[in-house]
């Protein structure tokens, strides 16, 4: 009987050993994959500004690359664009970004995304962003008034921000 009990006792531990070892790995691996995604994030925006930057154009007419900005931007969580209008025949040149979704616009993060817009297409004067479900305007901006918004509250050059890469990254990292 003394030795059925421990052969019982040395199962034991050594079940509690394999736990603990596991319990222990899993955690490992738990952290590991923490360290991971927080690492990630900053390479991320790292890395989005470079593409956005990529895009880089003189010209509004340039449609691949003005549809790859508008589409590289956040405008919220449940707030996308859904179809662009270039208006490029005569001057002004304009943009118009149609946006759907259910939540409330912030009018704060399309002044933002306007001036990335604007620091990035350089014959590009007016943004109109409208409702895709029913074509209602909700908010316009013109560039020089971007340009004199930006300069007298945020003490920042429009054509500074688009010069370069590092520029960009800072003005979207504030």
């Amino acid at each position: 009987k003394k030795k059925k009990k421990k052969k019982k006792k040395k199962k034991n531990i050594l079940g509690e050993k394999k736990k603990r070892k596991i319990k222990l790995i899993f955690i490992l691996v738990l952290l590991l994959i923490l360290f991971t995604f927080c690492g990630n994030k900053q390479k991320t925006e790292k890395e989005r500004t470079d593409i956005l930057y990529s895009y880089k154009t003189e010209y509004v007419g340039d449609a691949s690359k003005v549809i790859d900005i508008v589409y590289s931007l956040e405008y919220g969580k449940e707030t996308k664009p859904n179809g662009i209008e270039i208006e490029s025949k005569q001057e002004p040149y304009g943009l118009k970004i149609y946006l759907e979704g259910k939540e409330s616009i912030d009018e704060e993060k399309l002044f933002k995304n306007s001036v990335v817009i604007f620091s990035l297409i350089g014959n590009l004067s007016e943004i109109k962003y409208m409702k895709k479900e029913n074509g209602e305007k909700i908010k316009e901006f013109d560039k020089e008034e971007v340009r004199k918004v930006l300069l007298e509250k945020e003490n920042k050059n429009l054509d500074e921000i688009g010069k370069s890469k590092e520029n960009l990254e800072k003005y979207l990292g504030e």
